[in-house]
């Protein structure tokens, strides 16, 4: 496709992604930092839930969001140009390992930490949290989930917006939005029993539906299984 190297493009992209976080971002370390895992599937509301734990923080909180990194990529106008809806799978290595550079960063001056995900799987975010844990941060997970319709609507409705504001709008293929939304609820089970995050609670666009600290495990599949499959009429 393309004469192509991601790491070289690494090392000249980091600085300038480096300083425009801490310039968007009045970040103060911590002695006791916090990591946050949060995920769902696209277009459920998470922008919502990073203001909530920003708020939560007094906004001392990075947020670490894969998607924004997109444009930092040497070739992302090409490729959007060329693959359209589907660029996003053409720029998910640059973006993923951007992410690990920005986290890495992150943690050597103790900030606050959350990072957007979906849940697709389930390996990374068990070894994010194992990861912060020996860093010696506190761990939490947040799930955030509604109607699956309502948010596949969403991402659409996004895209338009941005392509009306003369953004490149950021697709979401519709083959990985499936895919999410069949191993949410399993996946987020195992996240809680195998990774123990010290606080993991779920939420909807209106309410929180889980806490594990008040809610047993064993209702937290069928909990997030009712949300997605939930029509837009029926009630939560």
């Amino acid at each position: 496709m393309f004469d192509y190297d991601v790491e070289a493009d690494l090392e000249r992209k980091i600085p300038y992604v480096w300083a425009n976080l801490l310039a968007e971002n009045n970040l103060v370390p911590e002695q006791n930092p916090i990591a946050i895992l949060l995920g769902g599937q696209p277009g459920a509301g998470k922008s919502f839930g990073s203001l909530e734990m920003s708020k939560r923080l007094n906004f001392n909180l990075l947020v670490i969001n894969g998607d924004e990194f997109r444009p930092y990529h040497q070739y992302y106008h090409e490729i959007y140009q060329r693959y359209r809806k589907d660029a996003s799978k053409y720029t998910g290595e640059f973006t993923g390992k951007m992410v690990q550079r920005v986290r890495n960063e992150a943690i050597k001056h103790r900030f606050n930490i959350l990072i957007e995900g979906t849940l697709r799987t389930v390996d990374i975010p068990l070894n994010e949290l194992e990861n912060f844990r020996t860093e010696g941060y506190q761990t939490a997970v947040l799930i955030c989930t509604c109607p699956k319709e309502i948010s596949w609507k969403s991402t659409l409705k996004r895209a338009e917006e941005q392509a009306k504001n003369g953004i490149q709008p950021r697709y979401v293929p519709r083959e990985h939005f499936d895919l999410v939304i069949h191993s949410l609820a399993e996946n987020a089970l195992k996240v809680l029993t195998q990774g123990k995050p010290e606080s993991f609670e779920v939420y909807s666009r209106t309410q929180k539906l889980f806490d594990s600290k008040i809610d047993p495990e064993e209702r937290l599949v069928a909990i997030i299984e009712h949300e997605l499959h939930r029509t837009e009429d029926e009630t939560e």
